[in-house]
């Protein structure tokens, strides 16, 4: 019997605390509602959501760059990019103008769309892929500049009125304040299309001792196939360079591994250029 006892006013004694706590609590529930918090969204969440967005714009305006085709009826054929894209040469472009305006690396359109020793631009054309694959287009050279790496050609319209997706030129405003700006880079290394990249501006000084001639140099990982596409600024949506070369700081330049380090023309080269 002392034995039942030694066990039992414990246990009543905690029952009567528990019982105690409880009538506190809901004491203070009825005194002082609680408050209902709404956890604001990730800033994370917030940016991947505007990398998004820029990315479908970017995506929207970037071309794949190809020699042109023989056959003009392939032209209207949406099946041609499979039937072209053999792996030889190709490149990216960006559509900067409604009227079709669009830019891409010299270096690409020399040799693949013209010979290597052609000096004139005369009739020089190129077949340009739109995203998708859906569309395939015959675009004319306007302009070339192999000392910036720059090449100004214009889509050519199958319909009358036909208007292009495009991403302005970053204003002049915005030259000083390039670096460590967040970058995207759309376009089709290797021969796979649509494959997107994300870095920052690392240096955009006139004198970079890696990107020389005045291109500023990005943090981010491009490969062969890259080349004439857009950097295109993550918080203004425009473009801010057009993709040059790829190198490293102790082996130049290399076609065949990924890098991360981009060199490009930059805006106020772009600009310069198209005027």
């Amino acid at each position: 019997m002392s034995s039942l006892k030694k066990w039992v006013w414990p246990a009543v004694y905690g029952v009567g605390i528990t019982a105690l706590l409880i009538a506190a609590l809901a004491y203070i529930v009825q005194q002082k509602p609680m408050t209902a918090y709404v956890l604001p969204t990730p800033l994370l969440a917030q940016l991947n959501e505007e990398r998004a967005e820029r990315l479908r714009e970017l995506r929207a305006a970037t071309v794949f760059v190809y020699a042109d085709i023989p056959d003009k009826r392939l032209y209207d054929d949406p099946t041609t990019p499979d039937a072209f894209r053999d792996g030889r040469s190709f490149g990216t472009g960006v559509v900067i103008s409604p009227e079709g305006d669009m830019l891409t690396a010299e270096h690409v359109v020399r040799g693949m769309c013209m010979p290597e020793e052609q000096i004139t631009i005369e009739e020089v054309y190129c077949a340009v892929v739109m995203t998708g694959h859906t569309q395939v287009y015959r675009a004319k050279l306007l302009k070339l500049d192999a000392e910036d790496d720059l090449a100004h050609l214009r889509i050519i319209p199958k319909e009358k009125d036909e208007r292009f997706t495009l991403v302005p030129v970053i204003d002049v405003s915005f030259d000083a304040k390039l670096e460590g700006r967040e970058v995207l880079v759309n376009g089709i290394p290797l021969g796979s299309a649509n494959m997107a990249v994300l870095g920052i501006v690392s240096n955009a000084v006139d004198n970079d001792e890696v990107c020389k001639g005045g291109k500023i140099r990005a943090t981010l990982a491009v490969a062969p196939g890259n080349s004439g596409g857009a950097l295109l600024d993550v918080g203004t949506g425009a473009v801010v360079g057009i993709t040059s070369t790829v190198r490293t700081l102790g082996e130049g330049h290399s076609a065949a591994l990924f890098l991360n380090i981009t060199c490009a023309a930059s805006a106020k080269q772009i600009r310069s250029f198209i005027e």
